[in-house]
């Protein structure tokens, strides 16, 4: 099965004269769309509802978001040895 909104773009570059530009075409097809003109929007729309029904019936509880400082946080660095080992030293 092909994408509704391909069909539809395919349509309106048949009406349209040959060598128009796909840009020109896809403002065409925008102006003529309409969305959720099928099957699975409606079954889209179905399940939307359905799934705020199980939430709102007891479902969770938002959580807080704690506020931070907008201070930057310092990073800490290890501090590398400049080449010498202590290996060999005693």
């Amino acid at each position: 099965m092909a994408n509704a909104w391909l069909n539809h773009v395919k349509k309106v570059r048949s009406s349209m004269p040959e060598g128009t530009l796909l840009k020109n075409v896809l403002q065409e097809a925008k102006k003529t769309w309409k969305k959720g003109t099928g099957a699975v929007a409606s079954a889209a729309k179905s399940a939307k509802k359905s799934l705020k029904k199980v939430v709102s019936k007891g479902g969770a509880k938002k959580s807080k978001k704690r506020k931070t400082s907008k201070k930057s946080k310092k990073r800490k660095t290890s501090k590398k040895s400049k080449g010498k080992s202590r290996r060999g030293r005693k």
